[in-house]
């Protein structure tokens, strides 16, 4: 049994139509993929900066992630942790509503506002 010149020309443009429809899947697939690994990410406290990159985590350890396997994904997430930012040092009477006046750092200088008197210049006024 052979096939026409037709029937093969509407054979091959099947098979054309076919590889380009799993080229599609496998696209899809992988977007699937890099969209559920973020999203785990997120999930974990990793944050994404603004050039597209998680905080804490470099290129090639998102690149091995978005390789392994959905179980490998979430063992090397739980096993991993978001490097937070540093915190500027900041003295607890600026952040606080409670500070008395007597709480002051050591060293720091006290003006007065109701006697116009400096603790170090004991007598001097000040305006």
């Amino acid at each position: 049994m052979s096939m026409t010149d037709a029937e093969k020309a509407e054979m091959d443009q099947l098979k054309a139509d076919n590889a380009e429809l799993q080229k599609t899947v496998a696209e899809l697939k992988k977007g699937k993929k890099k969209a559920d690994t973020d999203a785990k990410l997120a999930a974990a406290g990793f944050k994404l900066a603004a050039n597209g990159e998680f905080e804490g985590l470099s290129q090639a350890t998102y690149n091995m992630l978005l390789a392994a396997d959905d179980n490998a994904v979430a063992a090397v997430i739980a096993d991993i942790k978001p490097v937070e930012a540093a915190k500027p040092n900041v003295p607890d009477a600026l952040l606080s509503d409670t500070a008395k006046p007597g709480d002051a750092q050591s060293g720091a200088a006290k003006l007065s506002i109701a006697t116009g008197e400096s603790q170090f210049l004991k007598g001097a006024k000040y305006v």
